[in-house]
């Protein structure tokens, strides 16, 4: 998750320019990125991604008419919208294709909204949550003009690398980093959608329970 100073200095900066409410909505979307992928749940991640991206829409859309969009109905029509007129605000094209061509449409292709057969993959995680922070770290940029030593501070640790703390290689679910017994269990709880036995859940751990 985007946690203490980090977060609140994106809301403080982002605020100045943007509607609150829809900063918060921002904020929650990108951090639902960001917490799926570090617990392994990458269906999530692209989820959570298609959303951010309908909230950065939103956003870029206050910026240039000054009106609060309650929800998007169309994304590619408000796509083809803000291309003609985000250069008037300072941002570029290329962010409104990476978002919409890279994260929106994996979205859409993988098997988390659509009937598909491609399962969503530890790649496609990294890609989303690394355009996510890429994206984040643009608004910044653009938005927040006062202190540029701060600003670069900022986008480090936005764009720093982020290793997941689950992952499946092969048949195994392996915990990286040392959480605690009962972190762990969580971690390997949230981690599985159909749950699992008290072996399953000691088997990753190393231990039996």
């Amino acid at each position: 998750m985007i946690f203490g100073e980090l977060k609140e200095r994106i809301r403080e900066i982002l605020s100045k320019k943007v509607d609150s409410g829809l900063v918060e909505d921002l904020l929650e979307s990108y951090e639902g990125v960001v917490s799926g992928y570090r617990c392994g749940r990458f269906g999530d991640v692209l989820v959570h991604g298609g959303r951010f991206v309908e909230n950065v829409f939103r956003a870029l859309w206050f910026l240039v008419t000054n009106e609060v969009m309650d929800k998007v109905r169309n994304v590619r029509e408000l796509f083809n919208r803000l291309c003609s007129s985000i250069g008037k605000v300072g941002f570029s094209v290329l962010m409104l294709r990476i978002a919409y061509f890279g994260v929106y449409s994996l979205r859409s292709k993988r098997d988390v909204v659509h009937v598909n057969p491609v399962d969503p993959t530890f790649m496609d995680a990294v890609f989303v949550v690394t355009a996510c922070n890429w994206i984040v770290a643009e608004f910044l940029r653009t938005l927040g003009a006062e202190n540029v030593g701060e600003l670069e501070r900022l986008i480090h640790l936005i764009m720093v690398r982020d290793v997941p703390l689950i992952q499946r290689i092969g048949e195994d679910v392996v915990v990286l980093g040392e959480l605690g017994c009962k972190r762990e269990i969580l971690l390997l709880l949230y981690h599985s959608l159909g749950g699992l036995s008290r072996r399953e859940i000691g088997k990753p751990s190393g231990f039996y329970i």
